[in-house]
Formats: C-alpha cells, sequence, structure tokens
C-alpha cells in the first residue's frame, strides 16, 4: 500500500489552514485545549521540582539540587511558552 493510498487523504495536516498555507508556531497554540497542553506539561516540571526536594533532603544534595533545577527551569520555558502561544492567539483573533 502506497503512502497515498492509506485512507486518510481528506485530512489536511495538523499545522495547515484549509487553504493550505502555514500557520505561525506550534499548531496546538490554535487548539481549544491549549491551556491543558501547557497546565500538564507545567505539572511535569513541578514533579520534577518536588522529586528534586524529595532527593536532596533523603539522599544526594547534589544530584537532588540538578534534579530540581532542571524541573524549575522546565517550568519557566512552560511560561514563556504560554505567553508566545497566547500572543499567537490574539493575533490569530481566537481569545
Amino acid at each position: 500500500m502506497s503512502p497515498a493510498d492509506d485512507g486518510f487523504d481528506d485530512f489536511e495536516d495538523i499545522g495547515e489552514t484549509p487553504a493550505g498555507a502555514s500557520v505561525p508556531g506550534h499548531p496546538v497554540a490554535y487548539a481549544a485545549n491549549w491551556k491543558t497542553v501547557l497546565v500538564v506539561d507545567a505539572l511535569l516540571g513541578v514533579a520534577l521540582l518536588v522529586i528534586g526536594v524529595v532527593l536532596t533532603i533523603v539522599w544526594n544534595p547534589v544530584i537532588g539540587g540538578l534534579i530540581g533545577s532542571v524541573g524549575l527551569v522546565y517550568v519557566a520555558f512552560i511560561v514563556k511558552r504560554a505567553q508566545e502561544w497566547r500572543q499567537l492567539r490574539l493575533d490569530a483573533g481566537l481569545d
């Protein structure tokens, strides 16, 4: 079976508009559940932060501190992504 015969010919790529023009930014920024995506992503960073703090207390402060720092930086990146996605949605007239 060739890729053209996969049965999905009627569906467009997720990052394209019906006219075929690319949308700026990540396509999930335009989804209705964009806030949920960001919250779940941020929870991953918070989990790393909590694990880092626990490891710092009960095992090794260096390793725990590194893991906690990675979680903190990850959450900071999610905050920046949230601002970018919000601006993309405002520019597209979605919010």
